[in-house]
């Protein structure tokens, strides 16, 4: 029906991709918000189609070592005060606050602590672009793109507290028979891969010989280009 009611080349807008999905809906994917705009208003003058704009999400930066005395109540406050000319060039201390926010903290020793926030994408941007005074220390910002993997079946989007497979799985060679600190396997076989392929067809198969939790794993890859795109980074 879409494909009936809607000719992207007489709308004037450039599509990039188009997939059905098992609810029966169909994910557009447009080149620009130009674009966007375009097709949602040939949606909506539509009798027959509607949509819904996917919210994309907004980035998260690391901020690397910071002093173990910054507390998360104090951690704006010390970026606002020590960085003026950064936060005008944000949008204004009230903007700044308003689109920043800690999200959590980890790799903590006596001294100091890794903080991961969220930010917009402007806001995104200007930080990575300059160094951020804090009191004692100056940081440079770095995107952070966590991928949450199962260390139960090694699959993504769930830990192993709410994994529903009942075997675990080896990280190294892909067995249910022993865990991955006990393989004696001298090749690996990732397990993550091997069930993306039984879903593939033809020349499209992945290559396997690796270890589950490699950055260079095909199927970690293809969800971080997933979540790459669903990241608002915004026209800046």
């Amino acid at each position: 029906m879409l494909k009936t009611e809607i000719n992207p080349k007489h709308c004037n807008m450039n599509i990039l991709n188009m997939k059905p999905i098992k609810t029966g809906d169909v994910i557009i994917e447009c080149g620009n918000k130009k674009d966007l705009d375009k097709l949602k208003l040939a949606i909506t003058t539509s009798t027959s189609l509607k949509c819904q704009e996917i919210k994309k999400r907004n980035p998260r930066l690391l901020l690397p070592r910071i002093d173990i005395d910054i507390k998360k109540d104090k951690l704006l406050d010390v970026i606002t005060e020590n960085n003026e000319w950064l936060i005008e060039k944000c949008g204004g201390e009230e903007y700044f606050r308003n689109n920043f926010t800690e999200k959590f903290r980890f790799g903590k020793n006596e001294n100091s602590e890794n903080i991961v926030v969220e930010v917009n994408g402007k806001i995104r941007k200007i930080l990575l672009e300059n160094r951020i005074n804090l009191i004692w220390q100056s940081i440079w910002a770095k995107d952070h793109l966590s991928i949450q993997q199962c260390y139960k079946c090694f699959g993504y989007g769930h830990t192993q507290h709410t994994c529903r497979e009942t075997k675990h799985y080896c990280g190294k060679c892909g067995s249910t028979k022993h865990k991955f600190k006990e393989c004696k396997s001298i090749t690996s076989k990732c397990i993550a891969c091997i069930r993306r392929n039984s879903k593939l067809k033809g020349n499209n198969k992945l290559h396997i010989d690796h270890d589950v939790r490699s950055n260079n794993c095909p199927s970690k890859q293809n969800i971080k280009e997933i979540m790459l795109k669903n990241m608002d980074y915004g026209e800046y």
